[in-house]
């Protein structure tokens, strides 16, 4: 359901922000926190160091205070490569979470099953992520930080950066909690990210999106600005109405697939969308394209037609 008034749309997105934070919480203080399991990203590292001020040092920390504070320097870090719109629900999203984590506990009353808690925790956090992602929001922390290091050195992805922050987290947890914690922290944070994956759009991470509509220009630019993704025009015609127009092909990862959509029901609600899933998008914005050591391998037939072609090709160079 497409939403038409913007201070109305703009008011679900914060309801489903602080949603997603309640659940994202609720997944932390029921699961994770009791049975001593990691969550991913700047949840993480602000539980280690919570638990290494205690230990060491005897300075009671808790968690949300370590979390929002690393997140309020990033968030003034950050303000200059953020829209007003995402800045805003990331606030949102970052004070809910964190007031969320320190005043609503729980106690199921039963006896720690530390697969059991990776499991339910990791499932909860993934649908308050994927929740909060639908309410174009965040709780800032790693995705944050990830998307800075992107604009400043685009050739460093999303992903890798998200990769190796979740990989200090585990390290972390085998100092901190041993290898059992560690291998269980593991599992939640990877079903955190598959069922985010789920939640936004379904099991496909990248999809692409073919647009017709009589307002293409417009919804090109705003793709291009906003969402920061290429944008193809393919020359089609109606077999029936025997009207040519351009068609619009933009491939998206699971975190724009909201945005997408509402710009195209903002620019016309009467544009006509369909998508399908990339099993595999290679380039810039995707998994980096590499040559590599790929035609070592080629069959003996090929590289000898591949070598006659490049003779060929310099014997006609040197007749021009």
């Amino acid at each position: 359901m497409v939403i038409k008034n913007k201070n109305l749309a703009f008011f679900v997105d914060i309801l489903l922000v602080i949603a997603g934070g309640f659940l994202l919480a609720l997944g932390f203080n029921l699961f994770l926190f009791p049975s001593e399991i990691l969550p991913s990203g700047f949840s993480g590292i602000s539980t280690i160091i919570s638990v290494l001020f205690q230990r060491y040092l005897n300075v009671n920390v808790s968690m949300a205070v370590v979390y929002i504070i690393l997140n309020i320097i990033l968030y003034i870090c950050a303000l200059k490569f953020m829209g007003k719109r995402f800045a805003v629900l990331s606030l949102i999203g970052v004070i809910t979470y964190t007031l969320f984590v320190q005043f609503v506990k729980f106690d199921i009353g039963m006896a720690i099953d530390p697969l059991l808690f990776a499991f339910y925790g990791g499932l909860l956090s993934g649908v308050g992520t994927g929740i909060m992602i639908r309410g174009r929001g965040s709780t800032g922390g790693s995705e944050l930080l990830a998307c800075i290091i992107n604009k400043k050195a685009p050739t460093i992805s999303v992903g890798t950066v998200l990769i190796c922050i979740n990989a200090v987290v585990i390290l972390a947890s085998v100092l901190v909690y041993g290898i059992s914690s560690a291998l269980y922290s593991l599992i939640s944070i990877y079903l955190t990210g598959k069922v985010a994956d789920i939640v936004v759009a379904g099991v496909q991470s990248v999809r692409a999106y073919y647009i017709i509509s009589s307002k293409n220009e417009e919804i090109a630019k705003r793709i291009i600005g906003e969402v920061a993704r290429g944008v193809t025009g393919i020359n089609v015609s109606g077999m029936y109405t025997k009207v040519s127009q351009t068609m619009l092909l933009v491939l998206v990862n699971r975190a724009q697939v909201p945005h997408l959509k509402y710009i195209v029901a903002d620019v016309d609600n009467g544009a006509f969308m369909f998508s399908s899933p990339v099993s595999e998008a290679m380039g810039k914005g995707f998994i980096p394209l590499k040559k590599g050591r790929a035609s070592l391998f080629k069959p003996k037939h090929v590289r000898k037609r591949y070598d006659m072609f490049k003779a060929t090709e310099r014997k006609v160079f040197k007749k021009k």
